[in-house]
């Protein structure tokens, strides 16, 4: 199970990397938090712009919905 877990946080890690690397020659200046916990999916609300990378157990799907209140661009990518 550890393993597992880390191989999906370095994914995670990689994909928020990529999205702050495409807007080359400028940087992200704002909050990145590139491995954001499920239970601080509340930080979604913030009022300013972001790159946060959320995982999301199976178990946790059901906080999915609370995404559905937010001004946010959700990227769901399964591996």
């Amino acid at each position: 199970m550890h393993n597992n877990t880390h191989f999906f946080y370095c994914r995670l890690m990689l994909v928020c990397e990529c999205i702050a690397s495409l807007l080359f020659p400028f940087r992200w200046a704002h909050v990145y938090v590139p491995i954001l916990p499920a239970s601080m999916h509340h930080f979604l609300d913030a009022p300013v712009p972001f790159i946060m990378g959320l995982y999301q157990t199976e178990t946790e799907k059901d906080s999915q919905e609370d995404l559905a209140n937010c001004e946010v661009c959700v990227l769901v990518i399964h591996f």
